[in-house]
């Protein structure tokens, strides 16, 4: 948790420890991991605010979202908005729609020419109204067709 002093809004901050920050392979895959976020645009995946890979340390500013993380609600009794165990037709139309969401989030991911490849419950935020925000695109790789689509 960050507040940006420009603009006075809170964000999310993802910085490199002074030991990766020093790591040029660690520095780039982080570089990577900014450029593979700013080619995306969608409701559903968490928008990056400003980044600087060059800064020391680097850092990725995020918008702050509401909520809990998928893997936060599964490991809590009682809490997980019918998102786990769904019980009843209401419950069933909230975790498919969330599940439907997700999915549409990841084929416009797929769409810029990017893999996630670590898409699980920790990368997965539910907001209080129970939608999906995909986060942290570490280890991505670009798909055959991302050429095609950059042309």
């Amino acid at each position: 948790l960050a507040r940006d002093p420009a603009v006075g809004r809170f964000v999310a901050l993802k910085v490199l420890d002074a030991t990766c920050g020093n790591d040029i392979a660690r520095r780039e895959r982080f570089r990577r991991e900014i450029d593979a976020v700013l080619r995306i645009d969608h409701p559903h995946v968490c928008r990056l605010l400003a980044a600087e890979v060059d800064h020391t340390p680097p850092y990725a500013a995020m918008e702050l979202l509401p909520g809990r993380s998928l893997a936060d609600l599964l490991s809590a009794d009682g809490e997980s908005q019918g998102l786990i165990e769904p019980r009843g037709r209401l419950q069933w139309v909230k975790f498919s729609t969330f599940f439907e969401l997700v999915a549409v989030a990841v084929h416009a991911v797929h769409q810029v020419g990017i893999v996630h490849r670590d898409l699980k419950p920790a990368n997965l935020m539910v907001t209080p109204e129970c939608e999906p925000r995909v986060l942290d695109f570490p280890d991505w790789r670009a798909t055959q067709n991302a050429s095609a689509n950059s042309r």
